[in-house]
């Protein structure tokens, strides 16, 4: 499961930058800022059992069940936490991602995140945010970046 971000208007937010005398060739820093604000928001979502998007179904009794009898939280997506823990995280001037690199524990599927996000095949828990539920925080942080590199 990726999650993909790419600054539109980059070269005429440079250009802007160059009349000011500055220069966007290097955005890691901005763009790790990003990152950590996307990363925020998924970690938020699961502490909260899907509080972000309005709650996760509950697991079934009879799962449920068996999960506290086997030693793990009975809340859902939560066992050995590796799809909330395991995310490399891919940061460029130009590029942005987070990747999920959790498996399954009992089939050691990788796409186990994306049939949680979509419910393929299980119930629906949406882990990743929207365009229109993040774009906001990214807002922010690219408007405080360039507001700053402007002011300078």
């Amino acid at each position: 499961m990726t999650l993909s971000m790419k600054v539109k208007g980059f070269d005429s937010m440079q250009s802007a930058m160059k009349r000011k005398g500055h220069s966007l060739k290097d955005m890691r820093i901005v763009n790790y800022n990003a990152l950590t604000a996307v990363d925020s928001w998924i970690q938020r979502n699961f502490n909260s059992s899907g509080g972000n998007v309005g709650g996760w179904k509950p697991l079934s009794k009879d799962y449920k069940s068996q999960k506290v009898a086997d030693g793990w939280s009975p809340k859902p997506l939560l066992k050995k936490g590796s799809l909330r823990r395991d995310w490399e995280r891919v940061v460029t001037s130009q590029k942005v991602a987070l990747v999920s690199k959790a498996e399954d524990e009992e089939t050691g599927a990788t796409d186990y995140g994306i049939q949680h996000n979509y419910g393929l095949g299980v119930p629906k828990r949406r882990i990743l945010p929207t365009d229109k539920e993040i774009w906001p925080i990214l807002k922010a942080v690219y408007s405080k970046f360039i507001k700053r590199s402007l002011s300078k």
